[in-house]
């Protein structure tokens, strides 16, 4: 041999056997087995490329699709994608590893594994109290740069290639690709690329997969020349990163000391706790609702707990009414548009002079509150000043510059009781110079800090948050801002100060028996039920387990998992709920991964179907919960976090049906608890639906190798 030949070896712990090249970036990574993942698969999964080679290229024999985490491999050692596959199809990729019908592999000696791990010396974790704001902002303004920093990447890392759009006026539609797991949502500004041309917008609608995108003006004038009435293929879609979110909010921490009363301030900095006094409520309430309330109206800082289904948005809607006669000036604001928009929608009823303010990117997006929004009613004023010779006439409301729509819009504003935006909407020039002496956060759980802080810039002195602290908190994506605990909301810091929430203790969701088992794991049975076993009444047990043994397999992302055995179950058992006459409508079908989400929607095109993250703060009749892991050794991920487990045990008003691997998740002790008492009630079934055969947990432990085995191949 050559001297100077140089033998391919793994980039990772330089091994030189069972490789595999990675096309993408023309890498050699071994299939060898760390413990936990082979190198190739843990390097496919977090670079996000998809073509490998072992000797040739590996793609579909059928459609030649070369993305390794659809492909799998027949009896006739033939590799075909998931949607060529048939029934004697066996995925590629097992417990993270290619299969050993491709390429062998081997566990590696610990002492060859080249750890790598993320410096996270310049981070400083979010503590209890603060000294003083310099404090504050310092720490804040590091977590928000690194969790900028990787939004960014993530954002101009997504694009779709090879899409179909129509062209229709100053509108581009398009459908999302089946097995997508960009996630597109209404608000986001994307950028279609067609061979020399670009054009850019906001999507204003999106429904099922149907999505709408509003062009600008310059991308208007483009497409009605060029691409109008056209049918256009070949589009490559991207997408916008924004940097206002974190401006806004760096703003706040700059500038929290000046524009926020001192008391409310040091309550913020230090947790300074207070009292209630009692006051007369004269709202329908119940006792701690009206508790609540009393607290909201009496303290600087209160924290009200709103476990699933007792009722907060109508106790919020009480407070702000109560607020306003008291002679406040507020602002309600959540981290989300849906939330704003019910809590609006509840508070208008109360006949209070409130007006929903959206970020202009958003008008043209449909709208519970629509009547009652800013944008509705300067279009209002403009049709009334053209008819009756006003200053401002013969202007279209689309032509307007930002200082017009905000000269006319203050005015709007200042005659309102109650402004009702999004955290981040909060930091809108509009807003400049005025006074809101009260603020209240829904959904403050979901908020970071740093959001929370926003609608505080306006001389506020009275804070209410509202949440729940037990369900799901703020999303992050920065590893080091998780580090410095920029997932942890204002809510849950002052939690651990020792401000203790008002707790709204009487749900009116759930059927009875289905509050049993999160009063008891989350809420340490302080949830009564007004509602009752007789008004929940349903054809089956509210409650049941079905046990699925398929095995999960990673999704054409590499990033997120499904569960094709689950999807067939849970199709099966839309089909036997609607033999027990209930409407599709009335059923919902939740995931914990996008994977399965996205395989799903494909797969069941009649009910709504949507990751668990999207269904907090919502509700149907029946639930069909998928779990989707099955492995014997890689754990089960996001399913062990209880805040998530909260949420999507908590949706249902009369039946949840709950479908997994009894015996991959009885491993986390949560699971493991659920599972013996539905073992005890006799509601764990498996076998054909609608003819359920009991399971039992010590039978499953004996012959699960033998059953996942057989079952494998579904």
């Amino acid at each position: 041999m050559d001297e100077e030949t140089i033998l391919p070896q793994c980039n990772v712990c330089l091994e030189a056997s069972n490789l595999v090249l990675c096309l993408d970036c023309d890498s050699y990574l071994c299939n060898n087995n760390n413990g936990v993942s082979s190198h190739i698969i843990t390097h496919c999964m977090k670079k996000k490329h998809k073509q490998i080679s072992i000797k040739e290229r590996i793609q579909c024999s059928l459609c030649s699709d070369t993305n390794l985490f659809r492909l799998g491999i027949n009896l006739q050692n033939q590799f075909l994608c998931r949607s060529c596959s048939k029934e004697d199809w066996k995925y590629l990729i097992n417990e993270k590893c290619l299969i050993n019908e491709i390429i062998e592999s081997v566990q590696i000696n610990k002492d060859k594994i080249n750890l790598t791990s993320e410096d996270y010396s310049s981070i400083k974790k979010v503590p209890v109290t603060f000294t003083d704001t310099k404090e504050y902002q310092e720490t804040f303004s590091v977590l928000l740069e690194e969790e900028a920093c990787e939004e960014r990447k993530l954002k101009e890392s997504f694009k779709e290639d090879n899409l179909e759009c129509f062209v229709d006026g100053g509108f581009v539609k398009f459908y999302e690709k089946p097995d997508s797991e960009i996630k597109i949502n209404k608000g986001d500004e994307v950028i279609f690329e067609k061979e020399d041309y670009v054009f850019n917008g906001y999507v204003v609608i999106k429904k099922n997969e149907l999505v709408v995108v509003k062009l600008k003006r310059d991308s208007q004038t483009i497409c009605n020349s060029l691409f109008n009435r056209k049918k256009l293929t070949d589009v490559t879609l991207k997408f916008v990163w924004k940097e206002v979110n974190y401006s806004r909010m760096n703003y706040a921490l700059e500038n929290i000391k000046k524009y926020c009363s001192k008391n409310l301030l040091k309550t913020i900095l230090h947790g300074v706790k207070e009292n209630h006094r009692e006051m007369e409520v004269n709202f329908d309430l119940n006792s701690s609702q009206k508790l609540a309330v009393q607290a909201a109206l009496s303290r600087t800082l209160t924290l009200i707990q709103g476990p699933p289904g007792t009722g907060k948005t109508r106790t919020s809607a009480c407070i702000v009414k109560s607020l306003v006669e008291q002679g406040h000036k507020v602002m309600v604001v959540a981290p989300s548009n849906i939330a704003v928009d019910q809590l609006s929608l509840e508070i208008s009823k109360l006949n209070v002079k409130i007006l929903r303010v959206l970020s202009r990117n958003r008008e043209g997006t449909e709208s519970l509150v629509d009547e009652i929004c800013l944008h509705s009613k300067i279009k209002n004023f403009l049709k009334n000043e053209s008819q009756n010779g006003g200053e401002v006439k013969n202007v279209n409301y689309d032509d307007l510059d930002d200082d017009t729509f905000y000269n006319i819009g203050k005015g709007i504003i200042q005659s309102a009781d109650v402004i009702a935006c999004t955290c981040i909407t909060a930091g809108s020039p509009i807003f400049k110079g005025m006074r809101f002496s009260a603020v209240l956060i829904d959904e403050a759980v979901q908020a970071t800090e740093p959001m929370s802080l926003i609608p505080l810039l306006y001389r506020c002195n009275k804070l209410i948050l509202v949440g729940d602290h037990k369900q799901l908190g703020p999303l992050t994506i920065s590893k080091k801002a998780k580090y410095g605990k920029l997932d942890q909301s204002l809510f849950e810091r002052l939690v651990k100060v020792g401000i203790v929430p008002y707790l709204l203790t009487t749900q009116y969701r759930m059927h009875p028996l289905l509050i049993e088992f999160p009063n008891k794991t989350f809420y340490n049975n302080l949830i009564d039920s007004g509602v009752t076993i007789s008004s929940r009444i349903s054809f089956m047990n509210p409650s049941f387990f079905y046990c699925s043994f398929t095995k999960e397999e990673l999704s054409s992302s590499g990033t997120s998992f499904l569960n094709k055995g689950e999807a067939i179950a849970a199709k099966d058992m839309i089909k036997y709920l609607n033999k027990n006459g209930v409407q599709n409508r009335q059923i919902g079908i939740i995931t914990f991964y996008e994977g399965q989400r996205c395989f799903l929607s494909e797969f069941i095109k009649e009910v709504e179907i949507t990751n668990v993250d999207g269904f907090q703060g919502r509700e149907k009749d029946f639930i069909i919960l998928s779990l989707v892991r099955s492995n014997e050794s890689q754990g089960i991920g996001f399913i062990s976090d209880k805040r998530r487990v909260n949420v999507a045990l908590t949706r249902a008003k009369y039946g949840l049906i709950i479908i997994g691997n009894p015996l991959t998740i009885r491993k986390n002790a949560l699971w493991n608890d659920m599972l013996n008492i539905y073992d005890k009630k006799n509601i764990l079934y498996e076998g054909k639906i609608g003819s359920f055969k009991r399971f039992t947990l010590s039978t499953g432990l004996f012959d699960f190798k033998s059953l996942a085995d057989e079952l494998d191949g579904i």
